[in-house]
């Protein structure tokens, strides 16, 4: 079960920094965008090129996926329904680095939703192989292990509208500054600086980028312990121990939870189940009553 957890919360890690490449790509991206924006001199209310709203319409067309669907029709449909203007083309053209990242981060949590659970079973049946008179499993294990883990994911809020909600509102934060210093001397708003800010953050605040990692360390937790309950649930376990992270920086929440005993039916997210907060990195086990 260590290298399960080891192996989940070791490769958010790794996750962390394609999503922080992503986002820098995405910055100097949008940067040079705006810049281009700026440059031509262009009324923000004006109406664009024909050809200009194909192109942007075909680039959105051709960047389109199931997940981010709903991010793809918010910029298409403001080009192509009603009037459009040169303000809604240039956060168009400014979405369309964000919708990359998304896609991205919709690919890593669909792996971690796949593997996670499946991992978790097969560890279990591991286990059983080695000592089946401690380890016992339902001949339908596999079956109900699924349905147990489908149940609880209805249950929470989609991995994929929180993505998709978190990239929205920060084209939304970049397109005010668009507009902003479209209008206005560029110079005196600093305007580069501020995208750097919204996107990629600094040292002591965390842009966009930090935001989307965090959602994959929080979401990653919460599969693992999810599927882990849901094994219990599977096998008739009835008990759990919490244990925490016991690292420099856990949390003191966490940490007066270390080694705590809850039964599998009081299993609560938040109040005795990791994630207990965002970025958790706690988990549970087996307690067998001696």
């Amino acid at each position: 079960m260590r290298r399960l957890i080891r192996s989940v919360y070791g490769a958010n890690t790794v996750y962390g920094k394609q999503i922080e490449q992503l986002y820098r790509r995405a910055n100097r991206q949008i940067k040079g965008e705006i810049s281009a924006f700026i440059a031509s001199k262009v009324n923000w209310s004006g109406k664009p090129s024909k050809d200009d709203l194909e192109d942007v319409r075909q680039q959105l067309i051709e960047a389109n996926e199931d997940n981010v669907a709903p991010l793809v029709a918010v910029y298409l449909s403001s080009i192509t329904l009603g009037h459009p203007n040169n303000g809604d083309l240039e956060t168009a053209r400014v979405a369309l680095p964000m919708i990359k990242v998304a896609k991205q981060m919709h690919r890593v949590m669909a792996r971690q939703e796949q593997r996670v659970p499946s991992e978790v079973g097969r560890i279990s049946q591991e286990q059983h192989t080695i000592t089946p008179e401690l380890h016992q499993m339902p001949s339908n294990y596999n079956a109900m292990l699924q349905q147990s883990v489908s149940r609880t994911q209805a249950q929470q809020q989609s991995p994929a509208s929180m993505i998709n909600r978190d990239v929205q509102s920060t084209v939304t934060r970049i397109k005010e500054l668009t507009k902003q210093a479209s209008m206005t001397n560029e110079a005196s708003i600093d305007w580069a600086k501020k995208v750097d800010r919204i996107l990629t953050g600094t040292k002591s605040h965390g842009g966009a980028s930090r935001k989307a990692q965090r959602i994959i360390r929080t979401e990653s937790c919460r599969q693992l312990n999810g599927a882990t309950i849901s094994d219990f649930k599977a096998r008739g376990v009835t008990k759990y121990r919490f244990l925490s992270l016991e690292a420099v920086n856990s949390c003191q929440e966490c940490t007066d939870l270390d080694g705590n005993v809850y039964d599998v039916d009081d299993a609560q997210e938040g109040v005795n189940l990791p994630p207990m907060h965002p970025n958790c990195q706690c988990w549970i086990v087996e307690y067998e009553d001696e």
